[in-house]
């Protein structure tokens, strides 16, 4: 079990900002294994049923239409 990485999902809007943060990730953090990336709400919304990720960096401003805190509000606990 200690060897296990913590699975984490990245939901931007901008390419720039989920590529960075998954680079300085994989760079600075190796526990972590980013196991996705979405660029809105509903593709968010989607992995987080596949992958079922532990960790998600989410974006609270995307123009999707919906928000990222709407999206968290709208996930089961």
């Amino acid at each position: 079990m200690a060897n296990e990485r913590i699975r984490a999902l990245i939901v931007d809007d901008e390419e720039p900002a989920r590529e960075n943060l998954r680079f300085m990730l994989e760079d600075l953090c190796p526990e972590v294994n980013v196991s996705g990336m979405a660029d809105g709400a509903s593709s968010a919304r989607r992995l987080i049923e596949e992958l079922d990720p532990e960790l998600v960096f989410l974006d609270i401003r995307m123009p999707s239409g919906t928000e990222g805190l709407d999206l968290l509000a709208s996930l089961p606990r």
